[in-house]
């Protein structure tokens, strides 16, 4: 998985699951994808306060 805009990238197994932990201190919106297929597969937005 690559989290885009924060550039983390974690390994994951074929129908295993991954768990990103991190300070979201960029405001945005950014692209969780499976890097090797390029199959985008959630957005995550952070807003500031």
């Amino acid at each position: 998985m690559h989290l885009h805009g924060y550039d983390i990238m974690r390994d994951v197994a074929a129908g295993g699951t991954a768990r990103i932990r991190f300070r979201a201190t960029v405001p945005g919106r950014f692209e969780l994808e499976l890097e090797d297929r390029g199959a985008q597969i959630a957005d995550l937005t952070v807003q500031s306060s």
